[in-house]
């Protein structure tokens, strides 16, 4: 690979407003110009939707690559996902029982 901004996309995981995949993700990912996004609040209504979005991100990169998908679930107050996924304790609460094997 020596294209330049395929190099670059390669690494680069972003965001986007709404809860569908816009075009120009999808064309991005397609082109190998971004290697992912990451999921926040405006992103999501629920876990059905999260679903559906992140089965259209997959199909849109190339040669089946799969991309990166993250998501702002710290646990906690910040917690995208509620209903339906394994609640974790809040991430300064892992910190603060100091235990690397648990955390």
């Amino acid at each position: 690979m020596t294209d330049p901004e395929q190099l670059a996309g390669g690494v680069i995981v972003g965001g986007f407003d709404g809860t569908s995949l816009p075009y120009v993700i999808r064309d991005r990912l397609a082109r190998g110009h971004l290697a992912g996004v990451t999921l926040f609040k405006r992103n999501i209504v629920d876990v059905t939707q999260v679903r559906t979005l992140c089965a259209d991100l997959t199909s849109a990169t190339r040669d089946g690559a799969g991309p990166v998908i993250s998501i702002d679930q710290e646990g906690g107050r910040v917690a995208r996902l509620r209903e339906s996924v394994t609640v974790l304790p809040a991430m300064r609460v892992l910190g603060a029982i100091n235990d690397t094997d648990l955390t």
